[in-house]
């Protein structure tokens, strides 16, 4: 937290769980950001040439972090952080994915639950079926992994209309993982 305030360069010492090894990293960090009660850290990663969009690091998988008081810090031209999250749930942002109109339907009961605590920002009503058994949301959202594991924990009380790449992508989502 001291670092990003501060705007101190560190070094990461980081464990992915696909990988068996530990590795070290200089990083940037711009924001941090709390998703399912974790906490992950937004910044340039510097052995990444020509990055296009922050790089993420979850802070349950570092394993030591050092700041570099000798280093200049390198500000944040890859992201706004008042605009980043407006089209995408959670923290994977893939930078060619478009920008969908994704319809929804769902169980009045599971509706209950949405418009308690709504997937997004951009979700909307937009009706109610013809047999009053399913409401109709919209929301405008990128493709990524934390959107499809949200539906999915909805099992079948959730639907994907439309379109059907939103569709596809997360029929194969839960067939192979995403």
């Amino acid at each position: 937290f001291e670092a990003v305030s501060n705007q101190l360069p560190l070094s990461v010492y980081f464990k992915e769980f696909r990988k068996p090894d530990t590795e070290q990293f200089y990083f940037h960090p711009y924001l941090i950001k709390a998703w399912r009660s974790r906490w992950y850290m937004f910044g340039l990663r510097e052995d990444i040439e020509l990055p296009s969009q922050p790089y993420v690091v979850a802070l349950d998988r570092v394993v030591k972090l050092v700041i570099i008081s000798n280093k200049p810090f390198v500000a944040n031209t890859l992201f706004d952080p008042n605009t980043y999250f407006d089209d995408f749930i959670g923290v994977t942002r893939f930078g060619n994915e478009p920008v969908r109109k994704i319809e929804i339907k769902v169980t009045i009961l599971q509706s209950r639950y949405l418009e308690s605590k709504p997937l997004h920002k951009s979700m909307k009503f937009l009706k109610m079926s013809s047999d009053n058994k399913f409401i109709h949301y919209g929301l405008k959202l990128r493709h990524n992994y934390e959107l499809f594991s949200e539906l999915a924990r909805m099992g079948g009380a959730c639907k994907i209309v439309s379109p059907k790449e939103t569709k596809a992508a997360f029929d194969k989502f839960i067939a192979e993982g995403f």
